[in-house]
């Protein structure tokens, strides 16, 4: 029982400081990975509707679809995470909870459902905590 609070406390400060830096870095990461062509730009701070509508447009259900596809027809292309987590990390080395962390912000930004592009601490928590499972269990 020690070992899981201890382990649930460590998950949490690694968390809380992932949470900003991170965060931007993948921000960036998905914009020039998909381009202004099939994701249009949106501001962080857009109103509801706004945000609600750029959710719901094509190009952003295009890019959610298809973040785990291959980038292009080519056996060789790399998957669109896969290219988002290299700009993101530039090559260093990165924990199980940073990557989960990094996939949880692509899916919540580019999810439709998710009325906010704002990254609540409660939702990413959760996500993080269902991801690493998720990822370990494979």
């Amino acid at each position: 029982m020690i070992e899981i609070l201890t382990f649930s406390l460590k998950f949490l400060k690694q968390v809380r400081s992932l949470r900003g830096s991170l965060a931007s870095k993948t921000r960036e990461a998905i914009f020039a990975t998909y381009g202004e062509l099939k994701l249009p730009p949106i501001k962080t701070n857009s109103g509801p509707s706004e945000i609600t509508n750029w959710k719901k447009s094509p190009e952003v259900a295009s890019c959610y679809k298809n973040l785990f596809k291959k980038m292009n027809d080519d056996t060789n292309s790399p998957r669109v995470i896969s290219r988002i987590i290299e700009r993101v990390f530039l090559e260093k080395e990165y924990s199980n909870t940073e990557f989960v962390y990094v996939v949880a912000i692509c899916k919540t930004i580019l999810d439709p459902k998710h009325d906010l592009l704002q990254l609540k601490e409660s939702t990413m928590k959760r996500k993080v905590k269902r991801y690493l499972v998720g990822f370990v269990i494979l």
